[in-house]
């Protein structure tokens, strides 16, 4: 396979066979599906090229978001600049492959928290000399600021995870490179005190859907779980926490869900929400296999379900348990892509999925 040095692409897709063009694509098919890429990912994007090293190197392609990510970019950062011979500032080749990781999280993390995808030079090598001033091993403060500069370009060059857009405006390559660097620098805290506060200011953007990948990665990235899926929880029944009619209707929905139906309680809880939103209904359909095939063979269904006529919200009602329904949706998923929950917790936070019940869920917020 022929490597070029363009920011584009770090191979010419053109330049393979028909064989290699069908398993790069199926392979990063099946991932985009998985992963919900498919409109961020082309044959010549850098995630792409990510997924083919990947095989390239180990010959098979994990399913774990976060384990794609992390032995991709070790890929990239151990050895592309073997692969280009490409000749790179001294400052930069100092950096071990853990402090290149960690500086490129400081970038990351910085830049999405404040909503930022592009970023100025100055603001870019700001941030790198903050960065290797605080090394132990970096003495020349007085050329700290130039060689800022030819660390930046240095890390164009060596792997194209930071791409020069225009004169003096970077980005990451990659939206999802730029999530992933952010969730490491969120669980790369030194004591577990920082982390506590890192997580918590995580959670403050549970209903912020820029954040919802960060959220996906951070889950995979922490060796326990717990903390952060119990302050998710809290976060969510928050929504609702001041609104009786929407916790009369919660209440309402989760007896419904316990008697006189043969679906998952979940299921039923998700379904009838979603009819009270006029929403999709992709999430309920995803908890229980038979109630997506009874509503494929009859989609009239739900329709004469009559007991959802005594609850009228107004708009604002409406928008509260939208996202009310969105929060209990990603603490689902972070539920399933966790690296570790522990059982207990799993237990309880699946039986009051959509259900507004503080007292039903753990106040032992101690564990990380």
């Amino acid at each position: 396979m022929r490597f070029t040095k363009s920011t584009e692409s770090y191979y010419d897709y053109k330049d393979l066979d028909e064989d290699e063009k069908i398993t790069i694509l199926f392979k990063s098919a099946c991932f985009c599906q998985e992963y919900e890429l498919g409109k961020e990912t082309t044959p010549n994007s850098q995630l792409l090229t990510l997924l083919q090293l990947i095989v390239e190197t180990t010959d098979e392609l994990t399913w774990n978001r976060w384990q794609i990510y992390k032995q991709g970019l070790e890929i990239l950062l151990k050895e592309w600049d073997s692969l280009c011979n490409i000749e790179l500032n001294q400052e930069y080749k100092k950096l071990s492959l853990q402090r290149k990781k960690d500086l490129l999280s400081q970038i990351a993390l910085k830049t999405f928290e404040r909503n930022e995808y592009f970023f100025k030079q100055q603001q870019l090598e700001q941030y790198i000399c903050d960065y290797i001033r605080n090394l132990p091993d970096i003495t020349d403060l007085e050329t700290l600021q130039r060689n800022s500069s030819a660390i930046l370009k240095s890390i164009q060059a060596q792997h194209g995870l930071l791409v020069e857009l225009a004169k003096g405006v970077y980005s990451f390559c990659d939206l999802r490179f730029h999530e992933y660097f952010a969730a490491r620098e969120i669980i790369n805290s030194p004591d577990p005190q920082t982390l506590e506060k890192a997580l918590q200011n995580l959670v403050s953007h549970v209903h912020d859907t820029r954040w919802r990948e960060v959220f996906l990665l951070v889950v995979g990235l922490l060796q326990n779980s717990d903390y952060l899926l119990t302050l998710i929880k809290h976060q969510t029944n928050a929504v609702v926490a001041r609104d009786e009619e929407l916790q009369a209707f919660l209440a309402w929905n989760n007896k419904k869900s316990r008697t006189g139906t043969c679906y998952k309680p979940a299921a039923f809880r998700a379904m009838t929400v979603a009819l009270v939103l006029d929403i999709d209904a992709d999430f309920a359909l995803n908890l229980d296999d038979r109630l997506a095939y009874d509503l494929g063979s009859s989609p009239a269904l739900f329709y004469n379900y009559t007991d959802l006529q005594n609850y009228q919200f107004s708009k604002q009602q409406k928008q509260a348990l939208k996202r009310y329904y969105d929060a209990n949706k990603l603490l689902w998923n972070c539920l399933h892509q966790a690296h570790y929950v522990s059982r207990t917790l799993r237990e309880e936070l699946e039986k009051t999925l959509l259900v507004h019940a503080t007292d039903e869920i753990s106040e032992d917020l101690s564990t990380v």
